[in-house]
Order: C-alpha cells, then structure tokens, then sequence
C-alpha cells in the first residue's frame, strides 16, 4: 500500500513540476491535452534529476531518489519564478483561477465539450491497456509467460542493472566494460518505481498504461485541430492501436471452422492475424510491436506530440516554443549523452 501512495505521490510531483512550468505561458491548450503535457514535462525533468542523483550518489537508493524529487520541484520553481511572478501582478493566473470556481464542473463540461467524450474514451482505452500490459510479465506455476518476446530480457536486464549494479553511469548489461546507449529513462523509472516498493509486473504496467493514455490524449487534441472533427479525433486513437493488414480475412475463414464462436477461434487457432508470414500478411500491430515491448516509445512518441501541440499552441511565441522544447531535448538526450562520454569503458 505504501508503495502504491509513493507512486501517486511521484505523478503528483510531476504534475506539480509541469504545471508550474507550463501554467504562466498563454498556451491554447484544452484540459485533456494540458494534463499530459504537465504530466510529460515533468517526468522528463524528474527523471534527469533522478539520473544526476544517481550518478552524484553512484547508485539509485532512496537518497538518490528523493534527492531527485526535490531538485526537479526547485529547478521546475527556477524555471517559473519570474514568469509567476509577472503573472501574478498582471493578476491574469488569479483571474482564470476565479473564472474556473466561479463556472464549476457543469460549467466546465459546457465550455469544454470534448472534456466528456474525451474521458470515456480514455477509461475504455484504459481498461484495454491495462488488460494489454497485464500480459507483458505473467508469474505462473510454469514460469514466467510474456508476450513481449525477447525485447523483455533486454529491458529487465537494464532494470536490474540499476537495482543491483554499484555504479552510475550504467554499463551494458550485455556488453561488459561498454557504455548502456539504449534510451534508458524508461527503465530507470521502472527501476525507482521498484526501489520504492512495486513489484515488477506494476513497475511494468503503471507507467505503461499512462504513458499511452497521455499518447492518446495528445493524439485526440492533434487530430481533431488538423481535422477539426470530433469524429475523426475519437477514430484516431483506434486507427493508431488496431492497426493490421488483411489477416482478418482468415479469421473470417477460420470462424466459419469453429461454428461462429469467436473465443473459441482465437483461443484454439492462436494466430497473431497480423502476422501471418506464411501468407506473405506481416503488418505489424502498433500495440503489440511497438508499445509493448519497444519501452522507450511509450516516453518519445508522446513527447514528440507534445512538442508539435506545444508548437501549434504558441503559434506567435516562438520564443518560449524554443525554451520548452530545449528543455524537454536537453533533458531527455543530455543525460544519453553523459553516460555514452563518461561511463567507463574496457577496451
């Protein structure tokens, strides 16, 4: 249980960082697509202060890891102490503050609203993830059972190399005395989620599932400012998910096999239908060859939605554009950059 509080007690954070980062900028964002996008900016600098405590610190250990907390909320009160403090005097922060108690939630649905259908969508999207990641690591009393395939061993090994090895910067686990230049930020949040008490399965999981529900949050508002077509906008997250080749067309075959019972067609036949090489079909399903077992796009593809809501949203701020989106590329590669040149190496 506990666990879980300092789970929710680092999104909290997160949240916190990016909101303070991100709330004295007049940026047009909606509701659905300012909460990832503080929930986003602040991971990413949460997680770059987490690695420089570890590498100050040698290792990742509690210490490290509230160490990292603290300086991610005082880098994130730096970053927005001068633009807060205009905003305040020009009162604009307190007037939208006032606006927003004085509409109340029924006033905020009516101003917003896509706030409704957006929310549906992303609880039914969620429960599907959430079903989708529950396979990612499974316990049983034969093993462990995954559907990842051998991306899995890869990401754990990365995992346990930051619970168990002594030294920050990592080396690769697979490659002794070489520097790790996988994009590791996604485990080494695992690994902290872990060190507070998770297990793996949820250490797995818990990031995964919102991370896509930030993607298809950021998704949704993007779609629907190009298309400008709520239609469009709630048909993108399941173009982007289930997509395929023609493989149904032998599960119609094979349904008609198995009397019409769909269950029982998936469950005897077994086949991935969107990846049938012996019929020449290899289209490869985003969810299961990307999101799942490619990590480090459950952190880069909402990122790189952010930065191009962020730049549709500032349209003439150009400015403050190019320092949020320095931010987020100075943190997300700089500390890539830092293991590949400081990480000591056998030759």
């Amino acid at each position: 249980m506990l666990s879980l509080f300092a789970f929710l007690a680092f999104v909290m954070i997160c949240l916190t960082c990016g909101a303070l980062i991100l709330t004295p900028i007049k940026l047009r964002l909606r509701i659905y697509e300012a909460l990832p996008a503080a929930g986003l900016i602040g991971l990413v600098l949460n997680l770059g202060t987490l690695y420089a405590a570890c590498v100050w610190r040698g290792k990742l250990d509690h210490t490290a890891i509230y160490s990292g907390w603290g300086m991610a909320l005082l880098l994130a009160l730096l970053l927005a102490a001068w633009p807060l403090h205009k905003a305040l005097q020009r009162q604009g922060l307190l007037e939208r503050w006032h606006s927003l108690q004085a509409i109340g939630w029924r006033g905020l649905l009516r101003s917003e609203p896509e706030l409704l259908p957006v929310g549906l969508m992303l609880l039914g999207w969620g429960l599907l993830l959430s079903l989708a990641f529950n396979q990612v690591l499974v316990f049983t009393s034969d093993g462990v059972r995954s559907v990842v395939g051998f991306d899995l061993p890869v990401h754990m090994a990365m995992i346990h190399a930051f619970l168990e090895q002594e030294a920050v910067p990592l080396q690769n686990p697979f490659f002794a005395g070489r520097p790790l230049l996988y994009p590791f930020m996604i485990n080494l949040l695992s690994a902290m989620l872990m060190k507070l008490g998770l297990s793996l399965p949820q250490a797995l999981i818990f990031p995964g599932v919102l991370l896509c529900l930030s993607l298809l949050s950021l998704l949704y508002g993007m779609t629907l400012r190009l298309s400008e077509s709520r239609a469009a906008a709630l048909l993108a997250p399941a173009v982007l998910l289930c997509n395929g080749g023609m493989g149904w067309v032998y599960f119609v075959i094979e349904l008609s096999q198995h009397g019409f019972n769909p269950l029982l067609t998936l469950y005897q036949q077994g086949h991935n239908y969107t990846d049938l090489p012996e019929y020449g079909l290899q289209w490869f399903n985003f969810m299961r060859y990307f999101l799942l077992p490619q990590r480090s796009s459950l952190l880069g593809l909402p990122l790189i939605l952010l930065v191009a809501l962020l730049r549709a949203s500032f349209h003439l701020m150009q400015g403050a554009m190019i320092r949020v989106s320095a931010l987020l590329i100075i943190v997300s590669w700089g500390t890539c950059i830092f293991s590949f040149l400081f990480c000591e190496t056998e030759h």
